[in-house]
């Protein structure tokens, strides 16, 4: 099958275009998260994934940056979002699947949870363990 000469600009329109349709339409926003969410994974295409990242986070798109990144084994930025996001438990989640054999993300995990004004010292056990 010949590749179009701008199938990878048609396919990342495409997925803006859905992420423009969930904004304007929250109301289904599942229903076009999964398809991008599909597109993505399913696609014989080869998209550039810096911009599909870009895009994401352009629109706020949570789903589609932790798998890309788990995808694409980007575990410290995925570690990033979660600390962006205050999700404490997908903090320690990743440190424990992942920090065997990257310790930099218990370290950098332990960092933000020490600091006083975030009141998260009870997540300190778990990373010391």
């Amino acid at each position: 099958v010949p590749r179009l000469p701008h199938e990878q600009i048609v396919f990342h329109r495409l997925i803006e275009f859905y992420l423009e349709m969930m904004k304007e339409h929250p109301s289904q926003r599942e229903d076009y998260a999964e398809k991008i969410l599909d597109q993505v994974s399913n696609t014989t295409k080869k998209p550039d994934n810096n911009v599909l990242l870009s895009l994401f986070k352009m629109y706020d798109f949570d789903e589609g940056i932790v798998n890309l990144c788990k995808k694409l084994g980007m575990r410290d930025d995925l570690l990033n979002f979660y600390i962006s996001r205050n999700r404490d438990e997908d903090i320690i989640a990743l440190c424990k699947e992942h920090g065997v054999d990257e310790v930099n993300l218990w370290i950098h995990a332990l960092k933000y949870f020490v600091k006083p004004e975030l009141r998260k010292e009870h997540y300190i056990p778990a990373i010391l363990d």
